[in-house]
């Protein structure tokens, strides 16, 4: 008999598995996401993941359902790539893998309305349960979108930085904070350390954590940058309200910019309110690992095991 779920959040650094049966395990491995990372990695934490599965449930059998929620699902080259894997390694029950914004929201909130989410990367997706339909707005990747995530924010202290340096821009804190976090001394070594090869999304996005400083010391550029960041971020949400045709629900607002630079989120939730007064704003009432807790138990159900 069937008695154990699991879920995975999957990311670009690491993977979280909770398997759920009479106690709750949990366990976690590492990169998920193939966007930035090699297919060995992915192989290899697949592998770990499903071993685990298979030594706490006494077998593979005995798993009624998995669902797996990660970021860069919209490459269906990934979905694939893991789907094929899973089965490889011996799973051939109920499985679904699904984009970590729908994770995210069935954690985030119970009733109509929206997560909005904004880590490294930004994405809004929002529900409303009397019509059944679902929306999502942003989340396009770092290349193109993300705006008001933790990238975005990174790459606007950066562009400050090299506008200072050549005068199009005013003064600011940020070329010598950059400077020291990354133990450089000109413009030219910061270029040289942008453009290396190891040094992608997560090195850049690292960065965003110095608005909170600059912001401290009254620097107008980080001003600039937080509320350009609460603007991205409150028209994401307003329009999968919009699409969803809603007046009222949730908005759970989750991710180390919301949650971690006060003013974005002062600014953000004014923002959201004069566009929807009778808008419930507040933290996730759980995170997407529970979410997708949540999807396996009604797969189970679905499928009637």
């Amino acid at each position: 008999m069937r008695q154990f779920l699991c879920a995975w959040d999957g990311g670009g650094t690491k993977t979280e598995v909770i398997l759920e049966g009479t106690d709750r395990e949990v366990r976690r491995f590492g990169p998920l996401n193939l966007n930035g990372n090699s297919r060995e990695q992915v192989r290899d934490t697949v592998a770990h993941s499903l071993q685990f599965m298979k030594d706490q449930s006494g077998g593979l059998d005995h798993i009624a359902a998995l669902v797996i929620g990660t970021a860069g699902t919209s490459n269906t080259d990934m979905t694939a790539f893991l789907t094929d894997l899973v089965r490889e390694y011996g799973f051939s029950g109920p499985m679904t893998i699904v984009g970590d914004h729908e994770t995210a929201m069935e954690g985030a909130i119970r009733g109509s309305g929206c997560v909005l989410v904004s880590g490294t990367g930004s994405v809004c997706n929002g529900r409303n349960l009397e019509t059944g339909k679902t929306a999502r707005s942003g989340g396009f990747g770092y290349l193109i979108d993300d705006e008001g995530s933790g990238y975005a924010i990174a790459r606007d202290i950066l562009r400050a930085v090299v506008r200072m340096e050549d005068g199009r821009g005013p003064h600011t804190c940020f070329r010598q904070m950059v400077f020291d976090e990354l133990g450089l001394k000109s413009i030219q070594e910061l270029i040289t350390w942008l453009y290396a090869p190891g040094n992608g999304k997560q090195s850049i996005a690292h960065l965003g954590r110095l608005l909170p400083e600059g912001l401290r010391t009254g620097d107008a550029c980080a001003h600039e940058i937080a509320e350009n960041a609460a603007q991205e971020l409150s028209e994401m949400c307003i329009n999968t309200w919009k699409h969803l045709h809603l007046t009222r629900g949730e908005t759970a607002l989750v991710g180390s910019v919301v949650e971690g630079t006060s003013l974005i989120r002062t600014s953000l939730e004014a923002k959201l309110l004069a566009a929807f007064p009778d808008m419930q704003i507040h933290n996730a009432l759980a995170g997407p690992a529970e979410g997708a807790l949540i999807m396996a138990r009604h797969l189970a159900e679905r499928e009637g095991v």
